[in-house]
């Protein structure tokens, strides 16, 4: 029987370029994102790479809307690593109300592709 473990970042701070207001064009802001990755230890998941991942995906991509960020996410963790179970991101616009944090999530299930 194979071993499930959990990968978790937590409030990992991103300054990036997110948004379809004309200053979230023109000025990078600071998002927050969460993420839980499920996995089977047939294979060790290094953390690194994911942290890695998702800062190279920032750097190099500019997302109008937080949905489109999260789609790009999922989809780079799943073709660069396998034995996965599901993946739960969120993403957190900290700037956009005063009284609030804007957030969008989305939870995918890979179970049955393994």
């Amino acid at each position: 029987m194979d071993n499930i473990f959990q990968i978790s970042l937590r409030d990992f701070k991103i300054n990036t370029i997110i948004g379809i207001l004309e200053f979230e064009r023109k000025n990078k802001q600071n998002i927050i994102i969460d993420i839980d990755i499920l996995y089977r230890n047939i294979e060790i998941l290094d953390y690194s790479l994911i942290h890695s991942l998702i800062i190279d995906i920032f750097n190099k991509n500019q997302f109008y809307y937080i949905e489109d960020a999260l789609d790009f996410v999922l989809d780079s963790i799943k073709s660069n690593f396998k034995y996965l179970i599901s993946i739960d991101i969120s993403i957190k616009k900290l700037n956009i109300f005063d009284d609030c944090i804007a957030s969008v999530s989305k939870k995918i299930n890979l179970e049955n592709l393994l």
